[in-house]
């Protein structure tokens, strides 16, 4: 725990954080949710934002509440497909991104071809 590791006791450690959870400025959902809406505006898909999540300590029900509130993942991968063009690049950058493969075998749906 953070603040174990800079010197305060366990007990108090855990009643700060109780304390700071009792009053609102400790919320794993709601920093779930801010830190996959920063993650999706830079084009990653939902595994690599999982994986960020779950890389922060944060429990399985904040990263699917915070999952749940994004643009489907699908849309998003479309998005980039329009933005990008259909091409070998494109779709490496889906896979790279995080995107699953049914994000990424969806996202050429309705979107021009790169000239």
């Amino acid at each position: 725990m953070y603040l174990t590791e800079r010197g305060v006791g366990e007990d108090d450690a855990v009643r700060a954080v109780e304390r700071l959870t009792e009053a609102g400025y400790v919320d794993d959902v709601r920093f779930a949710c801010d830190r996959a809406a920063v993650l999706a505006r830079r084009d990653y898909g939902d595994e690599a934002i999982r994986h960020d999540l779950e890389g922060r300590g944060l429990e399985r029900n904040a990263i699917d509440a915070a999952l749940a509130l994004l643009e489907p993942e699908e849309q998003r991968a479309r998005a980039l497909t329009v933005r990008f063009g259909v091409t070998p690049a494109t779709g490496r950058r889906l896979v790279m991104k995080g995107f699953s493969q049914a994000a990424c075998e969806s996202a050429p749906a309705g979107a021009p071809r790169a000239a």
